[in-house]
């Protein structure tokens, strides 16, 4: 799945691996060089402010999962004046 942001604003994920029986224990974002393990029924929160237009991808320790931050650029002046927030499940569907 992916998921839309505007360069210049912050955008909080959070991930909460609902079972034990599956890949999703860590979930990784190499263009960032960020790892997070993701314990069962915990909600984890990755945060980063997207610079520029880019599609940043993550994915589960095994890469079986997969998603994507599709980052277009901000073009009406708002940098850091909005916050969002997304909550992703185990196979990182986006759930509003």
């Amino acid at each position: 799945s992916s998921i839309e942001a505007e360069s210049g604003h912050k955008l909080n994920l959070v991930f909460n691996r609902a079972k034990d029986s599956n890949c999703g224990s860590k979930v990784i974002f190499p263009k960032l060089n960020i790892t997070k393990t993701l314990p069962v029924g915990k909600d984890v929160i990755v945060s980063f402010t997207p610079t520029k237009a880019e599609t940043v991808t993550f994915s589960c320790g095994m890469g079986m999962y997969k998603g994507s931050v599709v980052v277009s650029e901000n073009k009406k002046g708002r940098a850091g004046k909005m916050k969002k927030t997304v909550f992703i499940g185990l196979i990182f569907m986006v759930a509003l």
